[in-house]
Formats: C-alpha cells, structure tokens, sequence
C-alpha cells in the first residue's frame, strides 16, 4: 500500500510538471511584439468586464476605480504607459487633485509614514498630464509641490527609507520619470537615493526591504531603478563604511536572478510560483537593455520570464498571481494583471525602441 501511495505521489508530481510546462506552451505568444500587443488589449478588456463596461468607455468610471487608491493609481499609471487611449484622463486628474487636496486638508499631507504615497500620485499625475509640482493647495493656500515634499525635501517621519528601501527605489524611479534636475539644498537628491538602496545590497546582490539582502521582487524593483546609472562609476560610501558602485550591484543583482530562477522561467514567491515575480524580473532586464526571451541566462528547461508570467494569463484576458495544483491559472486579478501589463509593455519598449525602461516616459508605444 505504501509503495502504491509513493508511485501515485510521485506519478501526480510528474503530471503537475507537464501541466505546468503545458500551460506555459500554451499560455506562450511566441516571442513576437504583436501578439504581446494583443495581450495588452485582452487585459484592457479584462479591465472593462471586471468593471461591466464597453470597451469604449473609460476605466475610470468602473466601480472599482477610485483615484488615490494604490491600485487604481498604478492602474492608470500602467494603462497610460501601454498606449491606451480609452481612459478619461482628465476625470481622472481632477478626481486625483481632490484627492489630494483633501488628504493635506485632512492630515497636511499625503500619508504620515510612506514617502511612496507621493511617489504614486506623482507618476500619476504625470501619465495624466497633469504638473506634479503644482498641484492642489495645501493648507497655506499656495499650490502643493509633490517632488519637493515627497522627494527633495522629505521631512514628514524619518528618512525617506524609513518604511524600507521602496522608499528610496521609487523616489529615484519618480524622479528620473520626471526628469526634475536635483536642487542644490536637496535632502534626498539622486546621489543620496542611490546610496540609500545600495545600503540594503547583501553579498549575494540581493536586495533587502529592511536590512542587507532580501528577495527576487525588490532585487529586480533596485535594478530598474539604477538602470539609468549603470555605466556611472561612482564609489558610493555606504552606512556600515564599505564602497560599492552601481555597476556592481547590477552585476551581482543579475547574477542574483538567474540563480534564483526556477526551471521554466519562474520565480518562487514564498514556496509558489509568482506571477508579480516574473513580472518585476522582465522589467529590470527590460530596463537594463536585456530582452529576457533571449538571453541565455534567463532561459531554462525551455522556458524564460515571459513564457513563465504568459501561463499566468487566464481565459478572461487577466493574471493571476499563482498556479493551481493541476498548473493552471488561478482566479484573475487587478493587481497581478496590471503588473503583467507593465512589464509586456516594457518588453514590447525594448523590442520596438531599443528602449526598455518602462519608467521613462518619454519613451512611448504610440506617438
């Protein structure tokens, strides 16, 4: 009986392989930069039935959306940087600024811990046209000035990492979306950014969310932030008194995620495979110039990044953020999807452009 039960166990793990590589093949585009448009589109549309819209009509008015909110935000941010024109952006932006208004009427400020509260509405604001530097009006009655409060000269609790090293991650990212030169008076000006996330580099080019080293997300989140200083040579002084330079750490944080990648392209969220993993991962190799469909570094067991986030993709257009047991996605969601669209939009940037830096924003699918 013991040795039936081991033949089944061992039989059910086989089949869950071939599942999961199956679903990969099939979930697959092919490597081909339209049919990874399509997708994209399959995944506005996913947007619209989960909100019981018309594919005309704006996300923005789904029941779902509400501007401010960590998801709807990031929503709109990665919707606008695939090059769809369907949301009401201007709706948007002024639903955005009231927002804002309110929440500094409220509480003088976006948020009374997390300097990426700014972050967000700043690269939203942007995406929807609007002048992060003068937006909405605070308590004094003059306009708020996003980047200064948010960045420059953070000042709301502790350093601008105190929330761990997103803080700074995304307060450089935001900064080079903008293109903001760094004042001569600026607390958290692009040098000190970069210092702020090589403090948290482990030896193995990990980064860490709240000490030395860390996990596959936030290694890949530093790497697209750094992406655009990766021929800087600057020795960079760190906390415990040990130099370290940007190339570096993208040499040793790529090395990183190909150790850490699973056969088939996928990335381990805990003990499941992740599709928001695999996503993060095609943006900082989209980021840094490599088409993660064919480098070889990033390709195992027939698969790579890409194929291993594609199987992910549900029937209804939308991601899920994990597999079941028989390999197939699990239900879809907002979150997981719109990651998905960044980093296909960043692949197709890479492989139309030459250009792979989703937060670039002058680097644009259409027009």
């Amino acid at each position: 009986m013991k040795r039936t039960r081991k033949i089944n166990i061992r039989l059910t793990a086989i089949a869950l392989i071939l599942c999961l590589f199956a679903g990969l093949l099939a979930g697959c585009s092919g490597g081909k930069s339209d049919d990874y448009g399509a997708v994209i589109k399959g995944i506005d549309s996913y947007y619209h039935k989960l909100g019981n819209l018309d594919d005309d009509e704006s996300i923005t008015y789904a029941p779902y959306f509400r501007a401010g909110d960590a998801i709807s935000d990031w929503l709109i941010i990665a919707t606008a940087r695939a090059g769809i024109d369907t949301p009401d952006y201007e709706a948007y932006l002024k639903d955005l600024e009231s927002y804002v208004n309110k929440a500094y009427a409220d509480r003088g400020s976006l948020n009374e811990y997390m300097a990426t509260e700014w972050h967000r509405a700043i690269l939203a604001a942007l995406v929807s046209g609007g002048d992060p530097r003068a937006f909405g009006t605070g308590r004094d009655g003059k306009p708020i000035d996003l980047v200064d409060e948010g960045i420059f000269h953070w000042d709301v609790t502790g350093g601008i990492d105190e929330q761990g090293s997103n803080g700074a991650i995304h307060a450089l990212v935001t900064l080079d979306a903008g293109g903001w030169e760094d004042p001569a008076d600026a607390v958290y000006g692009r040098p000190e950014l970069i210092r702020r996330i090589l403090n948290y580099a482990g030896a193995d080019g990990s980064i860490g969310l709240v000490g030395k080293g860390g996990d596959v997300d936030l290694t890949a989140m530093a790497l697209y932030a750094l992406s655009p200083y990766r021929e800087d040579e600057t020795v960079y002084t760190l906390d415990d008194g040990t130099e370290m330079t940007v190339p570096e750490e993208i040499e040793k944080g790529l090395a990183y995620l190909q150790e850490a990648m699973s056969q088939g392209g996928y990335y381990l969220y805990g003990s499941a495979f992740s599709a928001d993993s695999d996503a993060q991962v095609i943006l900082a190799l989209c980021a840094l110039g490599i088409d993660p469909t064919a480098d070889e570094r990033f390709q195992k067991a027939g698969g790579n990044p890409v194929t291993a986030l594609m199987s992910f993709r549900g029937e209804d257009g939308g991601f899920a953020t994990a597999l079941d047991r028989e390999g197939k996605p699990e239900e879809s969601n907002v979150l997981a999807t719109r990651q998905a669209e960044m980093a296909l939009t960043a692949l197709l940037l890479l492989q139309r452009n030459g250009n792979g830096n989703v937060f670039d924003f002058s680097n644009r699918l259409n027009g």
